[in-house]
């Protein structure tokens, strides 16, 4: 929460300042801990009683799958909102950065679909390398990675 909550007044600021990353790769890295979806991981662990080990959410691999799911639900809801967003006049959008860069509206959907695109290739590669750690903790972390994706989907059906 202290992550999300710094995320956000850092969000605050640059808008205050006027002050707009220059390409959409940037503007996720800004965005990414004030967008309040890693704290609803912690509440898929809480939710179905896991018992997992902090050397495994250390773990590289489960580090990458936390970080896409975050980007998963910035990039689509950057997507699916940039027409209302456009017309409230919200800079902080990645298609709107990616329109701001100088592409056209359907250059910058496509520059936005390929970011999403890389990330789900990205995920399917991670999901393909998590280590075994014995049968009890795998169990955990299949439900785990699987609320990781479930927190991805709330997103698009809340949407």
């Amino acid at each position: 929460m202290a992550d999300y909550c710094a995320g956000a007044l850092m969000q605050v600021e640059d808008f205050s300042a006027h002050k707009i990353p220059p390409t959409p790769e940037e503007m996720l890295k800004r965005r990414q801990l004030s967008a309040g979806v890693s704290p609803l991981f912690s509440l898929v662990e809480y939710a179905h009683a896991l018992r997992i080990p902090d050397y495994v959410f250390e773990h590289p691999t489960i580090q990458e799958i936390e970080q896409l799911g975050i980007e998963f639900v910035l990039i689509t809801n950057d997507i699916l909102s940039y027409m209302k967003e456009e017309g409230e006049s919200v800079p902080h959008n990645l298609v709107a950065v990616a329109r701001m860069s100088g592409l056209r509206a359907q250059e910058a959907f496509d520059y936005v679909g390929n970011m999403l695109n890389s990330r789900y290739e990205r995920w399917e590669k991670a999901v393909g390398v998590i280590p075994n750690w014995g049968e009890d903790i795998n169990k955990h972390v299949e439900k785990y990675v699987r609320g990781v994706a479930d927190v991805v989907r709330g997103n698009l059906y809340w949407r």
